[in-house]
């Protein structure tokens, strides 16, 4: 949660306000918020200077301060921030644009309200990406486009309005704009380089690996375009390789600042290091990334932190990992664990069609032993052995499944049927 450091010690105080009035004990703080930034920034707004723009996105932080200007609509596009601004005046209009907003946030989640609302700019380039990511074929309005081009300025863009621009929107964009064919040069984002990686915004606290993923795509898919400035971004992406390399667990996971999981950060990071990662190091991590997924599957199939996550969008993310780990031929071996893991997780789901180019490869539960038969299909014996599977692929062969599955695997010899795909390591 954006300015986390804040928001505890003054929820805190709040409630030990009203624990005080009944005569209760006070709550204690977390030992890692102390409340040392909530006092600085009290110290701040009293001796008058001015507010960062950063900070409307937690004004319900800053009471009893206020402002004298009156915004109309969201601020800072936190409901929360919105509530304490207008509970400053007094009850508000009916027709009050803040008001308004307040509903119709309350109205769409049936009561509860997210952190930040509405984000347009971020869900848009991060929806087109991943569908693009994932080999979606796209019909994306023009207009929707110029909207996505235009909210990119000299200095990148905003999640929604009210917001500072940061670094996750403005590469997430671009590289959006880039997978549909519209590549704009990144050099927005170099305002928020630091010398070892890239900030979310300018002044934050903290680092987030997701947002470095994301600004390594952006530069990935800038650098084959071929451009004459390659150099500065070629430095950069191996810096980020390493960084990023860097931050990931022992286990073979990243943790993100902006997630309780880890899938998400871990897709992010996976997908970007595999396909525009530099050296050694990027192949090693994404190795380890696909073990650490396929090692935490949960016995029915599902993924996820926590209960109520288990068939949540993080069983998404980790199944694009994992085509794309596919798609760019990591191990074979995992590919049909995968699959099968898949299965398990979507057990309505009896077939996946995955586009690898100009080839669309169809993977296909068997309900019997005899592989279907049809005409239009080709069946590739190098993997087909697998009796869970049928693999199948349309109008051409990718060039590495034409390979014996023994050379595939580094495996001398032949492999029989018992010895099936997914438990050759």
């Amino acid at each position: 949660m954006p300015a986390i450091e804040l928001i505890i010690p003054a929820l805190v105080e709040s409630i030990n306000a009203r624990l005080h009035r009944h005569g209760r004990m006070p709550l204690p703080l977390p030992p890692e918020a102390d409340g040392s930034a909530l006092a600085r920034l009290r110290a701040v707004l009293a001796a008058g200077r001015a507010v960062p723009e950063k900070l409307m996105h937690a004004w319900e932080v800053v009471h009893p301060f206020s402002l004298h200007e009156r915004v109309d609509g969201p601020i800072g596009a936190s409901p929360a921030a919105t509530a304490a601004w207008l509970g400053n005046g007094g009850a508000p209009a009916v027709d009050d644009p803040g008001r308004r907003y307040l509903e119709a946030v309350a109205d769409r989640y049936g009561g509860p309200v997210p952190c930040a609302a509405p984000i347009t700019v971020f869900e848009r380039a991060w929806v087109l990406s991943w569908l693009a990511e994932a080999g979606v074929p796209l019909a994306v309005p023009e207009s929707l486009l110029r909207e996505l081009d235009v909210a990119v300025g000299p200095t990148g863009t905003p999640a929604g309005r009210g917001l500072p621009q940061d670094a996750d929107t403005t590469a997430m964009a671009l590289s959006a704009l880039a997978q549909l064919g519209a590549v704009r040069e990144p050099d927005s984002l170099w305002a928020y380089e630091t010398g070892t990686h890239f900030c979310t915004w300018q002044g934050e606290d903290g680092r987030s690996v997701s947002v470095n993923a994301h600004v390594l795509e952006a530069f990935g898919h800038y650098l084959r375009t071929g451009p004459e400035r390659a150099s500065r971004y070629a430095d950069a992406t191996r810096r980020l390789t390493t960084w990023l390399a860097d931050q990931q667990d022992p286990d073979g996971s990243w943790l993100d600042r902006w997630h309780a999981s880890p899938f998400y950060a871990t897709a992010c990071c996976a997908l970007a290091l595999d396909r525009f990662g530099e050296g050694p190091a990027a192949r090693v991590a994404v190795d380890r990334a696909v073990d650490w997924v396929l090692d935490t599957q949960r016995p029915d199939g599902s993924w996820g932190c926590g209960r109520a996550q288990a068939r949540k969008p993080g069983t998404r993310c980790v199944f694009c990992l994992l085509v794309r780990m596919v798609a760019q031929k990591v191990r074979l071996c995992v590919a049909t664990r995968m699959f099968h893991a898949h299965f398990k997780a979507s057990r309505s789901t009896d077939q996946v069609i995955h586009r690898c180019g100009t080839t669309k490869i169809s993977i296909c539960r068997k309900r019997s032993f005899e592989p279907p038969c049809s005409p239009r299909y080709t069946r590739h014996n190098a993997i087909s052995h697998d009796r869970r599977y049928t693999f199948r692929s349309v109008r051409c062969r990718p060039p590495w499944l034409e390979r014996p599955l023994a050379a595939l695997l580094g495996c001398p010899g032949s492999i029989t049927p018992s010895r099936r795909l997914g438990l050759v390591r």
